[in-house]
């Protein structure tokens, strides 16, 4: 009885807790709060703001880069939501940001790697149809 509990649990449960497959949730207020008073680096230098257009512009920029992940992460492998999951733990600023970056990068590598080989399968000579008869 206690298995089928468990089990039912994790049924009602699971989708609520979330999946490998959904984007990660991030403390965006914070994190922008704190690089708009400057307690780290989320601008170039030559970036001169009030912390409020700071954090007017760190929000803006999280909230573009989360609407374009949206979508695109579900269907992403657990292979790539992690590396970017990987990539952005290792930054400060921009979490959204920087998995965006990350799969841009990596949509860019997929597609030129699709261009090569559709190059190379059209530079193979087409054979005439014949079989083989056993």
């Amino acid at each position: 009885m206690k298995i089928i509990t468990t089990a039912a649990l994790m049924l009602v449960a699971g989708p609520a807790l979330g999946s490998s497959y959904d984007l990660p949730r991030q403390d965006v207020t914070n994190l922008c709060k704190r690089a708009a008073i400057g307690e780290f680096k989320a601008f170039p230098p030559d970036v001169k703001s009030t912390p409020q257009e700071s954090y007017v512009a760190c929000v803006d920029g999280e909230q573009v880069a989360y609407d374009w992940l949206k979508d695109r992460w579900p269907p992403l492998s657990e292979n790539w939501q992690a590396d970017c999951r990987r990539e952005a733990g290792n930054t400060l600023s921009g979490v959204y940001r920087v998995m965006r970056v990350c799969l841009e990068k990596k949509f860019a590598v997929r597609d030129e790697n699709l261009r090569k080989d559709r190059e190379r399968e059209a530079a193979q000579p087409v054979m005439p149809k014949k079989e083989f008869r056993y």
